[in-house]
């Protein structure tokens, strides 16, 4: 998610506050359904939603949001009047909608707050400032842990910084060794962002994957994720080791731990910030980290104030909470609707398929739990190519396999293999956002930075899930 990419024209009704109010009212019947189990809030939520934000934004969404959420109403509208799928559906539906747009909207408010924070473009100097023998490692460790906090917006901003310097340094630097050097720092920023979804409670994937799994929470994932998380950065690492012949210069004694500390402290308080709320309002792991962020924001906004001399910072900040970032949330109007829309179209589709006649199909095919699963890999990795990103193609798949008779799934393993292909896919296809938004900040084509650059690191990384996930069929036989 970033900061909308589209800039697209203001909507003709009302004013930003107008986006901003709806988009609150959406958020707080989203998690006063999830805190108190209502069912009463999709009423209040889908108006405000669909009435206050939606229709109000319809000419500023950039095309792919408009297309999503027209065929999300047309096929809820169809469905249900046909008879194809019951109204409990259609509020099933809504109520992920209703939840994914308060997930973006808590994550836009993090966002704009870590957007604006020194410690943030401090952090970004820190890690492009690095020696040649250090500099891929902390800028993809960097990456990483800047994506957390600025999620799209970790990529612009880095991306951009990157391209400046190695601009710079054009000038006494040879052509072929700068066309390297931008390259290498890319794929590093590149490659470290786009684990996040294996590991990150402020990942959208997080929540997708554990709706489907309810008996795993983040704590029982994270651990597993941050592992394939660190043989990937390992992978990568190896790769441009391979890739590059190390230059045979000393390494400077240019810090780097001690100057991202504050940024690492940061990362680790949001989750253990959830899991002490989750732990007192008995909620799942990311609800509680969502409902925490707007007391996360206006701390870390105070520390600013207070480190800029304001006299009264915990008023200041809250004063540019709401002045200054309840006006923007309109800003992520396209993101809000993608993910708000994927999420509803899962559930609307997911009744449509007889997962008892294709679990009999699969059966007969004498396919087991592995074979199934390097199918729904690739079936997520392929359709990023086409423009179906992991959002639709994972909410669909988690619906099913969890479900199919006749396998016996382990729950850690679907939840691995769904979020490793949400990784690798987004860091290839050319219609990724991820790759769109890295290939502007430092004007390289969308094809070449994730077809010809990234495609070594990604195509082995997927032959490596692949025959692991195979290996585990011969395991469990």
């Amino acid at each position: 998610m970033t900061r909308s990419v589209d800039m697209a024209p203001r909507s003709p009704w009302g004013g930003p506050y107008l986006g901003s109010a709806a988009l609150l009212v959406t958020a707080l019947a989203a998690a006063i359904h999830e805190v108190f189990d209502a069912t009463w809030t999709w009423i209040p939520g889908g108006l405000a939603f669909v009435f206050g934000f939606v229709l109000p934004q319809w000419r500023a969404l950039v095309p792919a949001a408009r297309t999503l959420a027209a065929v999300t109403l047309v096929l809820g509208f169809s469905l249900t009047t046909t008879g194809l799928i019951t109204v409990d559906v259609l509020h099933r539906a809504l109520d992920q909608a209703l939840y994914f747009a308060f997930f973006v909207t808590m994550l836009g408010v993090l966002q704009d707050t870590a957007a604006q924070s020194p410690l943030i473009r401090r952090s970004g100097e820190v890690i492009l400032s690095q020696p040649p023998g250090r500099r891929y490692s902390v800028l993809t460790l960097g990456g990483m842990q800047m994506g957390v906090l600025l999620n799209l917006g970790a990529l612009s901003l880095l991306g951009t910084m990157i391209a400046q310097g190695v601009a710079e340094s054009r000038a006494r630097t040879e052509a072929r060794i700068a066309d390297i050097r931008l390259r290498r720092m890319t794929l590093a920023m590149l490659r470290g962002f786009c684990t996040v979804p294996l590991w990150s409670p402020t990942s959208i994937s997080m929540p997708i994957v554990l709706i489907a799994l309810p008996g795993l929470s983040w704590l029982d994932l994270a651990p597993y994720g941050i592992g394939v998380a660190a043989a990937l950065l390992t992978l990568g690492w190896f790769v441009d080791r391979q890739s590059y012949q190390r230059p045979q210069v000393p390494v400077e004694n240019v810090p780097w731990v001690r100057p991202l500390l504050p940024m690492l402290a940061l990362i680790a308080a949001i989750p253990a910030i959830g899991l002490v709320v989750s732990a007192v309002m008995d909620l799942r792991m990311i609800t509680a980290i969502l409902i925490s962020i707007p007391a996360v924001a206006l701390i870390w906004r105070s520390v600013q104030h207070h480190g800029a001399g304001s006299s009264r910072p915990v008023s200041a900040a809250a004063h540019s909470l709401v002045t200054e970032t309840l006006p923007k949330l309109p800003n992520f109007r396209s993101e809000v609707v993608i993910f708000a829309a994927s999420g509803a179209v899962a559930i609307i589709l997911l009744p449509l398929i007889d997962i008892a006649a294709l679990g009999r199909q699969i059966t007969a095919l004498g396919f087991g739990e592995g074979v199934v699963m390097v199918i729904g890999f690739l079936w997520i990795f392929l359709m990023a190519f086409v423009g179906i990103g992991p959002i639709v193609t994972v909410s669909l798949l988690m619906g099913v396999l969890p479900n199919l008779p006749g396998f016996d799934f382990v729950p850690i393993h679907l939840a691995l293999m769904a979020l490793t292909s949400w990784t690798l896919s987004v860091g290839i296809s050319p219609l990724s956002a991820a790759v769109r938004i890295t290939g502007r900040a430092i004007a390289v084509e969308p094809a070449t930075l994730g077809l010809r650059w990234n495609r070594v690191y990604i195509v082995t990384a997927s032959a490596l899930v692949i025959a692991v996930l195979l290996l585990s069929d011969l395991a469990r036989g």
